[in-house]
């Protein structure tokens, strides 16, 4: 498969359920549960989503 149009778009809120819906079928862990600032990300050939990825802030503990 060739990808050089290949690009990387952030998810619009619009498109979250599907994002989520997606990352339930597909990643052995589910999808992330969205807590905190987080980012969802997709890899974008001709219009289609070919991969996704999801970033999270790291969490703030006080001792």
């Amino acid at each position: 498969m060739n990808l050089p149009e290949l690009a990387t778009e952030p998810v619009k809120r619009a498109d979250e359920a599907r994002f989520l819906a997606l990352m339930r079928q597909h990643h052995y862990l589910g999808a992330p549960h969205k807590i905190g600032e987080s980012a969802f990300y997709t890899a974008v050939d001709q219009g289609e989503w070919v991969a996704l990825s999801s970033f999270y802030a790291a969490a703030l503990t006080t001792c």
